[in-house]
């Protein structure tokens, strides 16, 4: 498994957080319950990834009202509400690791969201979170 899945499924969990109205803990609870069920489909998660998974997920909600205002201030004139469940997760995960995760390089951060965007709200969504992470790297 790759920190690229992990993060795509710390995208998941976050979104329902935000879909469902739920805490994180208990999301990430539901999440695990799932994830000791083997499928043919499903991804299984090996422990350092379940770890990246719940660092992400509860770091984001932890600095949430911090990460939001980032957010609004770099998105001219788009209020967060505004934005699609999908697309508020996506920018909430990039700008946690810029803000606060250390071990994950900024341009990592970056063209993750990049790519996620684009598979989770549409092909021109890369070059509106490309502009928002632009403005928050130069705060």
């Amino acid at each position: 498994m790759s920190r690229k899945n992990a993060r795509e499924q710390a995208l998941v969990l976050l979104y329902q957080c935000d879909l469902r109205k739920k805490q994180p803990q208990e999301i990430w609870n539901e999440f695990q319950c799932f994830s000791d069920l083997e499928e043919e489909d499903t991804i299984i998660l090996e422990e350092k990834d379940m770890e990246f998974v719940r660092e992400e997920l509860e770091g984001v909600w932890e600095h949430l009202t911090e990460i939001d205002e980032i957010i609004s201030r770099n998105s001219h004139r788009w209020e967060i509400g505004r934005l699609s469940a999908p697309l508020r997760a996506i920018l909430r995960i990039a700008v946690y690791e810029i803000k606060y995760r250390e071990d994950i390089p900024e341009p990592v951060s970056v063209n993750e969201a990049i790519e996620l965007a684009k598979s989770y709200d549409n092909p021109e969504a890369g070059g509106f979170v490309n502009g928002i992470l632009a403005g928050v790297l130069k705060e």
